[in-house]
């Protein structure tokens, strides 16, 4: 059994206004490529905040099982580190059970955009 590891830019600089979630139909779906099973994922993001920016954001994942028809809830959630005019990046490990994921945010700022979002799948497969 071969083991393989990819990377795959699946949220590209996307800019999220204040007090909103990003459009799933922004991400790539992360799934299984032809017989391969997913073994191991993670999901590093980059944040970029604005300088008035007053609170960070969500990273939300969205399962699937068929890569069209997803859940209204997240499957799994994590707050990215927040400080005002920087951009932050983190990985976070997630439990690859479901067939497919999207990755969405939401800004948790009232005021001020996020100005980039970017997400990256860290895929080992079977």
């Amino acid at each position: 059994m071969s083991l393989q590891k990819i990377v795959t830019k699946v949220v590209d600089n996307q800019t999220v206004q204040e007090s909103a979630s990003l459009d799933l139909a922004n991400s790539t779906a992360i799934g299984p490529t032809s017989t391969d099973t997913l073994i191991n994922l993670a999901i590093e993001c980059t944040v970029t905040y604005a300088s008035g920016a007053t609170a960070g954001c969500t990273v939300k994942l969205f399962a699937s099982y068929d890569g069209t028809n997803y859940d209204t809830d997240p499957y799994d959630q994590f707050d990215m580190p927040f400080t005002a005019n920087t951009t932050k990046s983190q990985t976070f490990a997630v439990n690859p059970a479901p067939k497919f994921l999207k990755v969405g945010v939401t800004n948790l700022d009232t005021a001020q955009d996020i100005t980039a979002f970017s997400a990256w799948a860290h895929t080992q497969a079977a």
